[in-house]
């Protein structure tokens, strides 16, 4: 192992900077393909099998590359991901007060988990290493700033017409037997909205472009601070004039996808972000996030908007589910699985007050939901044992305290991304857009900031 270093300038006069130029497509096509054509790859029912092929020439990229540099702290991830596949020995092991695993079902779960951790892993790695290429950092934000326009966009389609239904591409060489199944409709069939009686009528919430309205925002949250740092930029051009513009319309669809967990979260990144400009010194900060916080407290308080806001926070609808899906985590991979856990989600007997409840016709919500969901951190925890979420948890935390104290607008949005992210494991199943948008960002911290201190292996 040897480490690479930077090379060191000399005092002259600073090289003028370059507009960078690029074309969509480029030896980098595999990473442009996949945020570009993303709408595409969510009609055509690929959205979240597409990662997992254009991994590949990824990953034979990678190859050619002498070293691959890795993250700091790296060996607690690469533990977590060996960890992680021990799991497929608990997959047949029955959790208390759950239904028993047969056949060889439970290995396509563990499978298509298993492909998203090594599809993001080689992401990752390929964003930190293609900078050798001429892979800019601004290119790869500016990414992760236009799959944040299209999710603005998906949830003004889930509010304008929720009930438009088609089939994906993939669909129609499906048999109706599989693509009717919940697992793989859920993977496959286009989804803009779904009916949901949360507020205590019917209404639909937004899930265009993912498939489900916890997806989306968990998405909208970790790619928000991207978008400001590629669209507010002095570099922004006229990405600079219209990001304030598309910013504020980003709003009504992240309100009326009643996701008390992104608002939140959002809150969090706020005062975070505050925060951090007081400690470095900007003051021009207060008079921003005052001026921002009158806004959005006229706008609540006479739009609309404010009293969904209030009727959602009325009804918590599923705080009890969530947490007595945790306890019930925690309880049965502490007594019967600490270690490696159950490598997979379990089906529970009946509800949380009776073994012979269930979901029905007029109450889906009796029925208790499956171990392992309802937040990636109590997934963690149900599928890799405390050892598997110490070890990943250990990674990330690392990097918020390493981009927390850095300087810089990048190191700024990673960390709100890291810390805003990790606040969302509570709630949502980020295996999926979020938890890649978190790694990426890692990767750029790592490439643009600590130049020396990574391991090239």
């Amino acid at each position: 192992m040897t480490l690479t270093q930077a090379p060191v300038r000399s005092a002259a006069r600073p090289p003028r900077p370059v507009r960078e130029r690029h074309p969509r497509f480029d030896q980098f096509w595999p990473l442009a393909a996949y945020f570009y054509l993303f709408p595409l790859w969510w009609v055509m029912g690929l959205a979240h099998v597409m990662l997992f092929i254009l991994a590949v020439p990824m990953a034979w990229q990678l190859l050619a590359v002498r070293r691959i540099r890795v993250p700091q702290g790296y060996v607690l991830f690469a533990a977590f991901l060996a960890w992680m596949l021990l799991g497929v020995t608990m997959l047949w092991v029955r959790a208390p007060d759950t239904q028993t695993n047969h056949g060889f079902g439970p290995l396509a779960g563990f499978a298509f988990r298993t492909l998203w951790y090594l599809s993001i892993t080689i992401t990752a790695l390929y964003v930190l290493n293609a900078s050798r290429r001429g892979l800019s950092a601004q290119r790869v934000v500016r990414m992760l700033a236009y799959l944040f326009v299209v999710t603005v966009i998906g949830g003004y389609a889930g509010l304008l017409v929720p009930n438009v239904s088609f089939p994906s591409l993939i669909e129609l060489f499906l048999p109706h037997s599989v693509s009717s199944r919940e697992f793989f409709n859920a993977l496959f069939h286009p989804r803009i909205a779904l009916q949901s009686d949360i507020l205590g009528y019917d209404a639909p919430r937004i899930t265009a472009p993912y498939s489900y309205p916890n997806a989306w925002g968990n998405a909208y949250g970790v790619l928000v601070p991207f978008f400001v740092l590629a669209w507010f930029a002095k570099d922004a051009g006229w990405r600079r004039l219209a990001g304030p513009l598309v910013l504020a319309a980003s709003v009504v669809p992240a309100v009326y996808s009643l996701n008390r967990g992104l608002w939140i979260g959002l809150a969090i990144s706020f005062v975070w972000v505050v925060l951090r400009r007081l400690c470095a010194g900007d003051v021009r900060v207060l008079v921003g996030s005052t001026i921002a916080l009158v806004v959005g407290v006229l706008v609540l308080t006479t739009t609309a908007l404010g009293t969904t806001v209030a009727l959602r926070v009325g009804n918590p609808h599923s705080n009890d589910r969530r947490q007595s899906t945790a306890e019930l985590v925690i309880s049965a991979t502490a007594h019967t699985s600490p270690l490696l856990g159950f490598g997979s989600t379990r089906q529970m007997l009946g509800n949380f007050t009776s073994i012979a409840g269930g979901s029905t016709a007029s109450c889906h919500q009796c029925a208790a939901p499956p171990l392992g969901t309802q937040g990636f951190l109590w997934g963690l925890i149900f599928m890799t044992g405390f050892v598997g979420a110490a070890l990943f948890l250990g990674f990330l935390l690392w990097h918020v305290v390493l981009n927390a104290t850095r300087a810089g607008p990048l190191a700024l949005a990673v960390s709100t991304t890291l810390i805003s992210g990790t606040f969302y494991f509570l709630f949502y199943d980020s295996l999926d857009v979020p938890l890649l948008v978190v790694f990426m960002g890692l990767a750029l911290a790592a490439r643009e900031y600590a130049p020396r201190e990574e391991v090239a292996a």
